[in-house]
């Protein structure tokens, strides 16, 4: 077989991958980080109290990732701010060797 060959068929195998999981991939009418459904509520109990848990503290590296990452999800319109009196905190997982996700600590 030659080299041409072998490229097509890893060109195939690639698009069949691709069109397989097509729903993972964001397109111009839904871009990625926007839901196929409407937003969600959450109801909560008559009378309930808030929860509210301190922020942990981060080094100044993590805050700026913390930021960054914040900035841009409100950009990309996956999050917004709020003044809500419930409060989770928040923080890095690990996310590969050298990469960082954030997270929220939603226990209670």
């Amino acid at each position: 077989m030659g080299r041409k060959t072998e490229n097509t068929k890893q060109l195939f195998a690639l698009k069949r991958l691709i069109w397989k999981y097509e729903d993972l991939f964001g397109t111009e009418e839904i871009p990625i980080g926007q839901a196929k459904i409407k937003p969600i509520e959450f109801q909560t109990i008559p009378g309930a109290k808030p929860v509210w848990q301190p922020v942990r503290r981060l080094c100044k590296k993590e805050m700026e990732m913390v930021d960054n990452e914040m900035k841009q999800q409100c950009k990309d319109g996956r999050m917004e701010p709020s003044r809500s009196p419930w409060q989770s905190p928040i923080h890095l997982a690990p996310k590969g060797p050298d990469a960082k996700r954030l997270v929220g600590d939603y226990k209670k």
